[in-house]
């Protein structure tokens, strides 16, 4: 299944999952599932950032780099 991931779905994902339900992660788990992540949500977590709306314990761009690696994937970016 290809599944485009929502900006604070990500945030919880490569945070805290307990902010997500048992369904959500597990599809987001499941290797058979393809995740996508749009540069607007990439976007969209700057402007926060800049703002001090969200705190992450690393800098985005190692955030996004992780997780491309850890999903062996290079479609996670996409654009919508």
């Amino acid at each position: 299944m290809n599944i485009l991931i929502d900006t604070h779905v990500f945030i919880w994902w490569t945070g805290d999952t307990s902010k997500l339900s048992e369904r959500v992660v597990n599809l987001l788990n499941d290797s058979n599932n393809q995740m996508y992540l749009s540069l607007i949500s990439i976007w969209e977590m700057q402007i926060k950032l800049s703002l001090g709306k969200l705190k992450i314990k690393r800098e985005l761009s190692e955030l996004v780099e992780a997780e491309i690696k850890v999903n062996s994937s290079d479609s996670l970016l996409t654009f919508h």
